[in-house]
């Protein structure tokens, strides 16, 4: 059964999320990134209005951002945590700076191996070699996203060898799979032969676009549909 994340801008999109039948809720800022973090400030009051009845994650940021150490080390309270690695593949040393960001995290939160489909476009390192390192992190999750959010969508990459070959590695780890990147109710069928455990939207549960508000029943309808899609399989 695929489930559904949904990311949020904070409390004030939150009742719209789980009402309306997400699986997991995600915090961030859509106006900051792809994985554009909102203000840590804002972090707790999610957290208590969530209450625990769902799972949830942050996107603190790219690692090339210095602030995104700091704000790593303010998860505690969620379930996992997210950071991009955009433009650090001139870096060789980006696995250390990458385990130095995990390392502030707590020990409770679980570090996220993220990797962009386009990741040639935004300079990151190769998907496979991203998720070895996750192995080395014991992460148990593999987020699949897009870095750019103009014109493309990540059915777009579904023939990306590297992506598959990423994707072959995870499940050897058994990692669960998250895949994200405008994603539409219309799209998200294409995405059968990866096989996601979840696939994270946003614009597409949004009155407007990405950076509108969440809509419960664009939620709901959503929710409805992996659920039919899960009842066709």
């Amino acid at each position: 059964m695929i489930r559904l994340l949904v990311s949020i801008r904070g409390v004030d999109e939150l009742d719209a999320a789980i009402e309306g039948g997400a699986d997991l809720i995600d915090l961030k800022e859509p106006l900051h990134g792809s994985l554009g973090a909102s203000d840590p400030a804002t972090w707790p009051a999610v957290l208590r209005a969530v209450a625990g009845r769902l799972p949830t994650s942050v996107a603190v940021g790219e690692l090339e951002d210095p602030a995104t150490l700091s704000r790593a080390a303010m998860t505690s309270g969620f379930d996992y945590a997210k950071v991009g690695l955009a433009n650090m593949m001139p870096h060789a040393n980006w696995r250390q700076r990458w385990e130095s960001a995990v390392r502030q995290m707590p020990s409770s939160v679980q570090p996220v191996v993220v990797v962009y489909a386009d990741h040639a476009a935004c300079g990151c390192p190769t998907p496979r070699e991203v998720v070895a390192a996750g192995r080395e992190l014991s992460s148990k999750v593999l987020l699949i996203d897009t870095f750019h959010k103009q014109g493309q969508s990540v059915v777009d990459y579904l023939a990306d060898t590297s992506l598959n070959a990423a994707i072959e590695l995870a499940r050897e780890l058994s990692m669960f799979i998250v895949v994200g990147g405008s994603l539409t109710s219309e799209s998200i069928p294409q995405l059968r032969s990866w096989k996601p455990d979840f696939v994270a939207v946003r614009g597409a549960v949004c009155e407007q676009s990405r950076s509108g508000n969440v809509n419960r029943e664009l939620v709901r309808a959503l929710a409805n549909r992996l659920a039919a899609l899960d009842s066709a399989d």
